[in-house]
C-alpha cells in the first residue's frame, strides 16, 4: 500500500509564521517531488466562500474543487517533507478527495503560475544583470581609469575616503552586496558604508598609495574643470 498518494488531500503542519503564511494544521493537496521521495509540492485549501472567490480571482490563482467546496491556493504552494504530512484529511468522519478532473485543473494552475513566476523572475533577473554591469562599468571608469567627465554623480574625496552621491534609481535592481563586491574587486576594499536619503551615498576607504595618486588626477580634473568655466 501507499504512503502518501499524489493527488490526495492530507491535513499539513504548515509551519508558518509570517502573516501572510498558512499557520499551523491545514487540507492541501500533495504531489509528491519528481525525485524526492521524502518531498512534497503541497497546495493549500481553504473553504469556498464568496468573498475568497472573488479575492482569489482578482488575484489570479485561485483554482476551485467543487466536491470539496474549497479553493485550492496555488500562489502558496510550498514546498514541504513528509514529516510535515499528518494523516488524510476528514470532514465529518469522512475521507475527502477530488475528482481526477478537478486535480487535474489543479495541476494545470499550478503549472501556468510556474511559467509566469520563472517568466518574470528571469526579467528581474536581466535587469538585475544589466543595473549591475553598468554601475560595475561606471565605477570602474571612476577608480580605476580615473576618468570624471561622464560620471554621473557627485563626488568628495577626502585623504583616505571617496564619497559618491548617485540617484536611487540607479541602484533599484540591485543589492548591497553588489555594491561591496563591486568596489572589493576594483579596489579591495571592504567597509563599504551606504546612506539613504533623497540620493544614495557610497562612503568607503581606499588604500594610501591608491588614493594619492587618484586624489591628484582627481584634483587636477577639477581644477580643469573650473578653468573652463571661468
Amino acid at each position: 500500500m501507499k504512503k502518501y498518494i499524489t493527488g490526495c488531500i492530507y491535513a499539513i503542519n504548515f509551519q508558518g509564521v509570517e502573516e501572510y503564511e498558512f499557520k499551523g494544521v491545514h487540507p492541501a493537496m500533495v504531489v509528491r517531488m519528481l525525485k524526492e521521495d521524502k518531498m512534497y509540492y503541497a497546495i493549500p485549501l481553504t473553504t469556498y466562500t464568496k468573498e475568497r472567490w472573488v479575492k482569489c480571482k482578482r488575484q489570479g490563482f485561485g483554482c476551485r474543487i467543487l466536491s470539496t467546496n474549497s479553493i485550492a491556493r496555488v500562489d502558496k504552494m510550498l514546498v514541504v517533507s513528509e514529516k510535515q504530512i499528518l494523516k488524510r484529511y476528514y470532514n465529518s468522519g469522512k475521507v475527502i478527495y477530488a475528482n481526477p478532473d478537478e486535480i487535474e485543473k489543479v495541476v494545470l494552475r499550478v503549472e501556468e503560475y510556474l511559467e509566469l513566476a520563472n517568466r518574470k523572475g528571469l526579467n528581474e533577473y536581466r535587469k538585475y544583470f544589466e543595473a549591475r554591469d553598468t554601475f560595475f562599468n561606471r565605477m570602474r571608469k571612476i577608480l580605476l581609469e580615473c576618468s570624471f567627465e561622464d560620471m554621473c554623480c557627485d563626488m568628495v574625496v577626502g585623504d583616505d575616503t571617496i564619497e559618491i552621491v548617485m540617484d536611487k534609481q540607479v541602484f533599484s535592481n540591485i543589492a548591497f552586496e553588489d555594491i561591496e563586491g563591486i568596489l572589493f574587486d576594483l579596489i579591495g576594499t571592504q567597509n563599504v558604508v551606504v546612506e539613504k536619503k533623497l540620493k544614495i551615498t557610497l562612503r568607503f576607504s581606499v588604500d594610501k598609495k591608491k588614493m594619492l595618486t587618484f586624489k591628484e588626477r582627481y584634483d587636477k580634473f577639477k581644477e580643469q574643470k573650473g578653468d573652463g568655466n571661468m
